[in-house]
């Protein structure tokens, strides 16, 4: 793995190079997280379990196509987009009055490139005025956003609490499904972002948060993972958008309650040490692998396998890397 966490470095620091400001004020120090100018409300208490449920979604969209078969559930539907290679879940919860979108992170060549497209473009300006979004992370969830809210109509999912979850660069498109289900009109339950890399700059950060106030909607960090340090916060003023829960330890289950979204004695306190970034840190939730194929049910994980009747006999798998 050591020679694929130097090339996923060097992707993200090339991105980082191509899309950087020409000139940067000569004060300006390196690699230090933004702080956000306007405070805003804790969201309701992290709820762990939760999480699990929610990252059971996720690794049945790993299972692809037609593997897509989450405990559980009702409804549903498996998104894809052959041009960016993003792809989802949708899908009517049936243990709890709820639906479920999951967005996977990347496993395509695709999606590689769309990762190291640092470039900052304007995000819903009509409503967020100042807002800006990475354009790749945008792109790949603009390539299944129409078929996400299509599905979430069809099945009935307005009346219903919503129940968001992302990896990695599915992660980053979670932000941008919360800003879009709120304005919407849906009710948006829970909302985590695992490993996530920052969606925007600090006026969409200040704004999601604003208009999410309520929602109990965290992002999550592992240990010494290299994704949620990118994009450099000197890079047209990115920042991490959601309310941080820490996870210091490489193996087990306690986390910490993060003091908002960029702070400094959490995954920050790494900014300063890239030495120590590596991806090895980055498939990871709460002791469990969000990137392999599988389900859950409840709490328990549970391994896919042709007998236990969530996947069908020929299941897809994906890797995912970022």
């Amino acid at each position: 793995m050591a020679n694929l966490d130097q090339i996923v470095v060097s992707l993200l620091v090339v991105g980082a190079s191509y899309a950087a400001p020409a000139t940067l004020e000569p004060t300006t120090p390196a690699l230090m997280p933004p702080e956000l100018t306007t405070p805003t409300p804790a969201p309701p208490p992290y709820d762990q379990n939760v999480g699990l449920m929610m990252m059971g979604f996720h690794k049945a969209v790993c299972c692809g196509s037609g593997g897509f078969h989450p405990r559980n559930t009702g409804k549903r539907r498996f998104i894809s987009d052959k041009i960016s290679g993003a792809t989802a879940g949708v899908g009517v919860m049936t243990n709890r009055n709820g639906c479920f979108v999951a967005m996977q992170g990347t496993h395509t060549k695709q999606q590689w490139w769309l990762n190291a497209d640092f470039i900052s473009v304007p995000f819903r300006n009509a409503t967020c005025l100042g807002c800006h979004a990475d354009s790749g992370f945008l792109v790949n969830y603009e390539s299944v956003s129409l078929q996400i809210f299509e599905a979430l109509v069809e099945f009935g999912c307005k009346q219903k609490p919503l129940y968001l979850v992302g990896h990695s660069l599915g992660a980053a498109g979670v932000h941008y499904l919360l800003y879009d289900a709120l304005e919407g009109g849906y009710t948006v339950a829970y909302a985590y972002a695992l490993e996530s890399p920052r969606p925007g700059n600090k006026v969409f950060a200040e704004a999601l948060q604003k208009r999410a106030q309520g929602v109990n909607a965290w992002r999550t960090t592992h240990h010494h993972d290299v994704v949620v340090q990118v994009p450099p916060p000197e890079v047209f003023s990115y920042s991490h958008a959601l309310f941080e829960i820490f996870y210091s330890g490489s193996s087990g289950t306690h986390y910490r309650v993060c003091n908002g979204v960029e702070d400094t004695t959490c995954a920050d306190s790494y900014t300063v040490k890239p030495w120590l970034w590596t991806m090895h840190d980055h498939c990871w939730y709460a002791n469990q692998n969000p990137c392999s194929c599988g389900s859950l049910v409840d709490t328990d994980i549970e391994i896919a396998s042709t007998s236990s009747g969530l996947l069908d006999s020929n299941p897809t798998t994906a890797f995912v890397v970022v």
